[in-house]
């Protein structure tokens, strides 16, 4: 099997070097297989280091058989050679030229060696082991071989220079792909990242989400048909304690007057005897301030508890507070106010269904409210925390 003929392409060549170029078409190469192809175009050159004729001649034959453009230096050019020489070069050197180990040392720092070859007189082992410290990749015979084979040794050189260089350059291309894939990897894992955090925020409230919608369900359940304000009062602050767990709660109504009174309440950690004293004043000095309160509030420090109520945070010295105003139709109809040691604060999935429950439970009032006056005018209804009137009337709760 025969290669074809290479494509004529000019070399660079330093201005020092003598040229001599080989001017007749390149003969064809027989091989036994098809070499693998070179990763750069155009023909390989080679440059022959030496001052003998002959030999140049023996070169220039040998290079002529197998298609390689050769260019001659003389010896005092090699310095020139080395600062100058082009990478994709086959250099043959003379063995004798002076001050070759100077070079040898800077061809060598250029990572050439694969394409060095050294001229000897002869070939032996010595020659060889010599050529391979200097840091030559093969070694010829200045005689005693004919051109095709001098043709095939320089060709071989010129092949493995091109295979070594191409692995060269496929290492700088792996790492060029291992750094844009190691930017790329960095990039998708903070973008799964981002978004495995955006899942579990979405999946977060979408569980508080379906946690409420149970919680406002099954309360609705519970209160639908509760009529009797005692009844529907003492069904709230259990369900709320169920989810709360131990705490102290309390329901206020607001009365005509505008002051509140208590409507119900559970009693954990307050002392007996302080217990009634205590919600009358929160009846009186802390429900107003919830009044106009929208929403639910937290006070879990001192200072937002001072700011909050003022004078009256001495009553509720190391408690953390959670209150609101059940409102209908915009109206106030009850104050809902938890309290307990501020070491176990309220958790805002708590808050979240007690403000659903708060809801609920005034929607039901106002329709207590409703059925219970519904033959009187309603300026003639009255608050659910006026005194009683008569023996049927409702009055304060404790749960």
């Amino acid at each position: 099997m025969s290669t074809q003929p290479r494509t004529h392409a000019p070399i660079a060549v330093p201005p020092a070097l003598a040229t001599v170029m080989v001017s007749r078409a390149p003969a064809r190469r027989p091989t036994a297989a098809p070499r693998t192809r070179r990763p750069l175009a155009g023909r390989p050159a080679a440059v022959v280091v030496s001052d003998r004729p002959d030999w140049r001649h023996v070169v220039a034959a040998a290079c002529e058989r197998v298609g390689i453009v050769c260019a001659f230096a003389d010896l005092d050019c090699l310095r020139t050679l080395t600062a100058d020489i082009a990478d994709e070069r086959v250099l043959i050197i003379d063995a004798d030229a002076p001050g070759l180990d100077a070079c040898m040392d800077a061809l060598r720092d250029r990572g050439v060696q694969s394409r060095i070859v050294l001229a000897e007189n002869r070939e032996s082992a010595r020659a060889a082991t010599g050529a391979m410290r200097a840091g030559a990749g093969d070694v010829v015979s200045r005689g005693g071989r004919s051109a095709a084979a001098l043709g095939a040794r320089i060709m071989a050189a010129s092949d493995r220079s091109w295979t070594l260089a191409a692995r060269a350059q496929r290492v700088v291309d792996l790492e060029r792909l291992c750094r844009r894939l190691g930017t790329s990897q960095e990039a998708l894992a903070r973008q799964a990242h981002r978004r495995s955090s955006d899942a579990q925020a979405a999946h977060q409230e979408l569980a508080e989400h379906m946690n409420n919608v149970s919680t406002a369900a099954e309360f609705r359940g519970l209160i639908r048909g509760e009529l009797d304000i005692e009844s529907l009062l003492r069904t709230t602050l259990e369900f709320v304690l169920a989810r709360s767990g131990p705490t102290n709660a309390a329901i206020f109504l607001p009365s005509s007057s505008g002051d509140y009174s208590l409507g119900a309440y559970v009693n954990y950690d307050c002392p007996k005897e302080t217990c009634d004293v205590l919600l009358d004043h929160l009846a009186n000095a802390v429900a107003p301030k919830f009044e106009r309160s929208i929403g639910m509030v937290n006070l879990t420090t001192p200072e937002q508890l001072g700011e909050y109520i003022d004078g009256e945070a001495d009553w509720l010295a190391g408690s953390c507070v959670a209150g609101f105003a059940c409102r209908h139709e915009n109206e106030p109809l009850a104050i809902f106010m938890l309290f307990r040691d501020r070491r176990s604060p309220f958790t805002p999935q708590l808050l979240e269904q007690v403000k659903t429950v708060g809801e609920l439970f005034a929607a039901q009032l106002a329709r207590v409210i409703h059925i219970h006056h519904r033959h009187l005018p309603k300026d003639k209804w009255g608050m659910m925390g006026d005194p009683e009137k008569r023996e049927d009337d409702y009055g304060d709760l404790a749960a």
